[in-house]
């Protein structure tokens, strides 16, 4: 007895709505082989460097070895980078907790009006 979870392929009909040799089927393959072969848009360039995407124009640092140490003035640059992300940190939690304690008072604020709105129709 055949398992009722599967799922057999059927072979395409003749009366099948879409088919290969469709026109609408071949202006879309024309469509996807142009966009591969086309040059690449500048803008999407900029706009993934933009997201932080896409290869750097400065190449990083050759990786170190283990056993080389970093220099005072790499040491700082990543001090003062960490320091200045640990600051905007700090910031993004304070509006959150700010954020988180307006939509509170609104919600308690509904409550009440909710609650008063009952008590005047059963009144």
């Amino acid at each position: 007895m055949a398992d009722q979870t599967t799922r057999r392929r059927r072979r395409p009909s003749s009366d099948d709505p879409v088919r290969p040799d469709d026109a609408a089927y071949a202006d879309l393959s024309r469509a996807a082989r142009a966009a591969v072969r086309s040059e690449p848009d500048p803008r999407l360039d900029a706009f993934a460097a933009h997201l932080g995407l896409g290869a750097d124009d400065d190449p990083a640092a050759p990786p170190r070895r283990r056993d080389e140490r970093a220099d005072a003035g790499e040491i700082e640059t990543l001090r003062s980078t960490v320091g200045a992300l640990g600051a905007r940190l700090d910031r993004a939690e304070q509006r959150v907790a700010l954020v988180t304690w307006i939509l509170g008072a609104v919600a308690v604020a509904m409550a009440i009006v909710v609650i008063a709105t009952l008590a005047r129709g059963a009144g």
